[in-house]
């Protein structure tokens, strides 16, 4: 299993540079329309396979999908706006300004970082002093990557 997330992560990792890589080729819209095309494709290719291999209905997935409320199809279109428009700045950011690798960690780091505000703020978390130290760490780290020498 292991070695299974290993190299889940090492693609999970390859895709900034996959995205600088055809972004001479390609605009942001154009990179965004074939990629939605394909993860359409594949997740045809899905369904098809869990209809076929598995006890997965389509019927039962549509009729689950069917029963969400207003607020639940709310959260998908929410969800799924933000996919693109990340998608869309994130291309953008590979093409135009620093370094895939650079972009990478400045998103996780404000990902961990948003997190923690959103623990501390809304759902009262408390955190140790490491953990404290842990954050400015992270804060240090981010300073000293984005900074010109």
């Amino acid at each position: 299993m292991y070695p299974f997330f290993a190299c889940l992560a090492v693609l999970q990792q390859s895709r900034p540079y996959f995205r600088k890589y055809i972004s001479d080729k390609l605009n942001h819209h154009e990179y965004f329309f074939l990629m939605s095309l394909f993860v359409l494709i594949i997740t045809i290719f899905y369904l098809v396979y869990l209809s076929l291999a598995s006890d997965v209905s389509v019927k039962q997935m549509t009729k689950n999908m069917m029963s969400l409320n207003f607020m639940e199809i709310g959260s998908v279109i929410v969800l799924s706006a933000l996919t693109v428009l990340s998608g869309i700045m994130l291309f953008e950011f590979d093409k135009n300004y620093n370094t895939p690798l650079i972009n990478t960690i400045f998103i996780k780091s404000i990902g961990a970082l948003s997190i923690v505000f959103i623990g501390v703020v809304i759902f009262e978390e408390t955190y140790t002093y490491m953990n404290w130290l842990g954050i400015l760490m992270i804060l240090i780290g981010l300073y000293l990557v984005m900074s010109k020498p």
